[in-house]
């Protein structure tokens, strides 16, 4: 959109705008057509990305203003903007999941939807929110990263799905809902930054590092496992 001419405000609003409409798409079919709700976000992870593919025709958007760039490559300080937005972020989600009243119900539904819906809470609205709150998150995600990047290509995220679970996981969030903490998510996405790092230092080839943080996942997975059994 800025390589439209469009003033850079309106173009970041309306990319996060997107990203916040494919949540609520994602919300209402798993909310509304009570579709699975990994079929429906796989199926609008294709869909999201067979747009981009489509409306580029395959190729990659170059020659962003230097004022758009400077936000994902510039400096507040000593310290990256990206930096100070991830914080800024992390700070703001983690005060409404502890104090904020849909917080609690986000954890009850994830814990056991059935007794959340027994009890009245509403279960319809906090699920879309969630949803919608997850694409915006991963709109402004993208942004940063085209930004930091200085192009945008339509295969340019490719695997990233599969680090965000495996950093969700290692940082404590359970596969099966009802815990987890952002400062565990952080902790989870700085530790497959170092495993990714040492595996480019140790020149492992990019296949096999795939190949590992799907291990991860699994090993994570077993722990979660393993440990909600010892505590049942």
């Amino acid at each position: 959109m800025t390589s439209w001419g469009l003033p850079i405000p309106v173009a970041i609003v309306l990319g996060l705008a997107a990203g916040a409409g494919i949540g609520l798409v994602s919300g209402l079919l798993v909310q509304r057509l009570r579709l699975p709700p990994f079929i429906a976000t796989l199926g609008m992870l294709g869909v999201a990305r067979g747009i981009v593919v489509g409306t580029t025709s395959g190729q990659g958007v170059s020659g962003l203003p230097a004022e758009f760039t400077a936000i994902g490559q510039g400096y507040i300080g000593h310290v990256p903007i990206p930096v100070i937005v991830m914080v800024v972020v992390a700070v703001v989600m983690a005060l409404v999941l502890a104090y904020h009243v849909w917080g609690t119900y986000i954890y009850s539904i994830g814990g056991n939807e059935t007794a959340a819906i027994l009890t009245g809470l509403p279960v319809g609205r906090v699920k879309i929110f969630t949803y919608v709150t997850c694409s915006l998150l991963a709109a402004l995600a993208g942004i940063l990263v085209v930004s930091r990047l200085g192009v945008s290509l339509p295969g340019q995220s490719l695997g990233y799905e599969l680090q965000v679970i495996a950093a969700a996981v290692i940082g404590g969030v359970s596969l099966t809902g009802g815990r987890g903490t952002v400062m565990g998510a952080v902790l989870g996405a700085m530790i497959i930054g170092l495993i990714q790092n040492a595996l480019v230092l140790l020149q492992v080839p990019p296949y096999w590092q795939q190949a590992f943080i799907g291990g991860i996942i699994i090993l994570a997975a077993i722990v979660d496992i393993v440990r909600q059994r010892r505590k049942s």
